[in-house]
C-alpha cells in the first residue's frame, strides 16, 4: 500500500481553490500531465461530483471520478487499476488567516510490475510540485 501526504499554504480562500482545482481543463498549468474533462458533472458545480477527468502522464492514461467537492475539499478516485489499484485521493482545505492550508493525501496499491517505492516517490514529487505551482499562481495575484 502506498500512502502519500503533502501540504502547502496558498494565499487564497477555499472557494477560489475549489474553483481552480475543479477547472480540469486548465490543471496542466500546475501538474506535468495533460488533464481534460471526459464527462461533465451531474451537479450544478462545474467539474464537481460525478465529473470524470482524463489524465495523461507518460506512460499512463487513466480516468478519475470526482466523488466529493465542496469548501472543505475534494475527494476523487481512479477508475481502473493503473497507476494505482484501490486509489483514493483527498484534498482538504483549512482556512488560515488570509489563505488556506491544503492537505493532499493519496493512497493505493502499486501494480505488481512497478516497485512501490519508485511510484510513491514519483507521485509525491509531482504533487509537491503542483502544490508549489498553485501557491505561486496565487502569490502573483
Amino acid at each position: 500500500m502506498i500512502e502519500i501526504a503533502c501540504s502547502q499554504y496558498v494565499a487564497t480562500n477555499p472557494s477560489n481553490l475549489l474553483s481552480t482545482l475543479l477547472d480540469h481543463d486548465n490543471l496542466s498549468r500546475f501538474f506535468r500531465a495533460q488533464i481534460s474533462t471526459h464527462r461533465t458533472a451531474t451537479q450544478h458545480l462545474t467539474g464537481g461530483v460525478g465529473c470524470v477527468r482524463e489524465v495523461r502522464h507518460f506512460p499512463f492514461r487513466f480516468f478519475e471520478l470526482i466523488e466529493k467537492a465542496d469548501l472543505d475539499g475534494i475527494r476523487y478516485r481512479i477508475l481502473g487499476q493503473v497507476p494505482l489499484r484501490d486509489h483514493r485521493g483527498e484534498i482538504t482545505f483549512q482556512p488560515h488567516g488570509l489563505g488556506t492550508y491544503i492537505a493532499y493525501r493519496i493512497s493505493g496499491t502499486a501494480p505488481w510490475w512497478l516497485p512501490s517505492g519508485i511510484l510513491r516517490s514519483a507521485i509525491s514529487r509531482e504533487i509537491q510540485r503542483a502544490l508549489k505551482n498553485l501557491a505561486a499562481y496565487y502569490a502573483q495575484r
